[in-house]
């Protein structure tokens, strides 16, 4: 679904929020407005912080995910290979890594965007020599054999995705927004079981993998995946996913899928 103009979200908000009123159903309107600004402006952001003037704002920013599930009104768990994801960091003894769960790595190796660093029992990636396990790292850390780094793209693929928004509407939504320079990804949860990926793009592939015991249906072009959605004991998920080469790999986006509760 498309909308060409702003008169028309307007006349589908007034619309579902009548309907809710007639029905008794009064939470639901926050989010039906916040999926139908998505769908119109196809920004997550802008979607997420009441980027159309007149519409007010349902989300609210939240400093914690303990915040988030308080205000949602249920728990949402955040999958690991998102909160083991991070930005690395310097300072005078070298170099470690942040993860968006507060901790860093340490006393073992971590895939990151392809490559892979080992981690000293302080936190602090070794560079430029042997590994106590005897492997060789460059001196950018980097796992190395015969001299060239070894190198594989689908590993470590979301590793360097930063946790940039919790939010929250009260009593129905909870989502949490991961950035990577340009690239996005989306994960959210709500209460019902209709789609609420607010993602109307058009997809060349539709397929359906069982993760955890669900249902999920994924949306992608070529080798790359977008979308996934699936409903679980009465709550709707959806992982939404912008890059500028146009999704993240199977793998990816269903270790996302299955992380998510």
């Amino acid at each position: 679904m498309h909308f060409d103009t702003q008169d028309s979200v307007f006349r589908i908000i007034r619309k579902k929020e009548e309907q809710n009123m007639r029905s008794g159903i009064k939470k639901t309107g926050a989010a039906v407005m916040a999926l139908i600004l998505l769908s119109f402006t196809g920004n997550t952001a802008m979607a997420s912080t009441g980027g159309m003037t007149g519409l007010a704002n349902p989300f609210r920013d939240c400093e914690t995910l303990s915040d988030a599930e308080k205000t949602a009104g249920f728990s949402f768990a955040l999958p690991e290979e998102l909160m083991t994801a991070g930005t690395w960091e310097k300072n005078d003894t070298g170099w470690w890594f942040r993860m968006n769960s507060g901790e860093w790595p340490s006393d073992q190796w971590k895939w990151i965007r392809g490559k892979c660093y080992f981690f000293d029992r302080e936190g602090y990636c070794l560079t430029g020599g042997k590994t106590p396990d005897g492997y060789d790292v460059n001196e950018k850390g980097e796992w190395t054999e015969n001299g060239a780094a070894v190198s594989y793209a689908s590993k470590g693929e979301l590793a360097g995705y930063s946790l940039d928004v919790i939010q929250a509407i009260e009593g129905d939504l909870a989502q949490a927004i991961f950035r990577d320079g340009e690239s996005e990804i989306l994960v959210r949860k709500a209460e019902g079981t209709d789609d609420v990926t607010g993602d109307y793009r058009t997809y060349e592939r539709t397929e359906t993998e069982t993760v955890n015991g669900n249902t999920v249906t994924i949306h992608g072009n070529g080798g790359k995946w977008s979308n996934a959605s699936w409903v679980s004991d009465g709550y709707a998920f959806a992982v939404v996913v912008k890059t500028p080469d146009d999704g993240i790999g199977r793998d990816a986006i269903l270790a996302v899928a299955g992380g998510t509760e």
